[in-house]
């Protein structure tokens, strides 16, 4: 049995207490740091790609454009990829539309040649075109782009695919 006793009579089992200030002060500087942290990051990993990703969105109103670059880390042989995802009006699977979809990328890769000092470097350009519709189905269309030969390879997305409330 303790002798010691708090001050609210309780007995003391002889744990420090931590006084609530100095716990908001830990917090803060844990916020602090974590958004330091995602600061860094976005500036170091999205940074090189954001004169490209406003020349998309000035293009294409409502685009809502992300454009990433760089290798897959568990294939470390593999190509350089430069990714454009960006959402369109219309929807990018229909047959109706290839021709459309093919001048957005013909579009997307010469302004990324114009607007991106590191396209060289890249060894396949893919873009994402997607088209959320208010029924929530997504339609989404990928062209991968061989920048050396300029072989294309159009994927269709199950358009079954519903996104959830």
């Amino acid at each position: 049995m303790s002798d010691h006793v708090g001050s609210n009579g309780a007995p003391h089992s002889g744990e420090r207490e931590i006084a609530g200030k100095w716990l908001i002060l830990g917090i803060a500087l844990f916020a602090v740091a974590v958004t330091g942290t995602l600061f860094v990051y976005w500036k170091l990993h999205r940074g090189p790609f954001l004169a490209y990703q406003r020349a998309i969105a000035e293009r294409y109103e409502g685009s809502r454009p992300l454009v990433e670059g760089g290798r897959h880390k568990m294939h470390r042989g593999g190509p350089a990829v430069l990714r454009v995802v960006m959402e369109v009006e219309f929807d990018p699977n229909a047959d109706e539309n290839e021709r459309t979809v093919d001048g957005i990328v013909d579009q997307l890769v010469e302004l990324g040649r114009e607007r991106l000092d590191t396209f060289d470097q890249y060894d396949r350009f893919e873009a994402h075109l997607f088209l959320q519709e208010r029924e929530r189905q997504l339609h989404e269309h990928t062209v991968e782009v061989e920048l050396e030969s300029g072989r294309r390879k159009h994927v269709d997305h199950d358009p079954r695919i519903r996104i959830s409330p």
